[in-house]
């Protein structure tokens, strides 16, 4: 592989992490819209409602997955990359980081599946 096409895997794979993390949050949107807005609006069975939530609560796991996937790429690619004295508080950062965002996850994960499953 020349070097310049593995940069452009990096950046696909980042661009990847970034946009299905956005996508994660968008079927946490959907649901909550689904479950509490449209059937005040429209008048649509529940049985229906109950299972285009499902669909969406399934395509967040989904994501979830292409996000652990990517972001252990992003790690392999990084994790050499800086080697100067902020490292070790960079390192630091990113760990209460993923942290807050592994509990962020989960917490979501499971409003979805708590509405999706109701």
């Amino acid at each position: 592989m020349t070097r310049g096409m593995k940069y452009w895997l990096i950046i696909i794979n980042s661009f990847l992490h970034d946009l299905v993390t956005g996508f994660w949050a968008s079927t946490l949107i959907v649901i909550y819209l689904l479950r509490n807005k449209v059937p005040l609006v429209h008048r649509i069975p529940a049985e229906t409602l109950g299972e285009i939530t499902k669909v969406f609560f399934w395509l967040g796991v989904f994501s979830l997955i292409i996000i652990i996937i990517t972001g252990f790429f992003r790690t392999w690619y990084y994790r050499n990359m800086y080697d100067t004295g902020l490292e070790s508080v960079r390192k630091k950062i990113l760990v209460l980081k993923h942290i807050l965002l592994g509990i962020i996850f989960t917490a979501g994960t499971y409003w979805a599946y708590s509405n999706a499953y109701y």
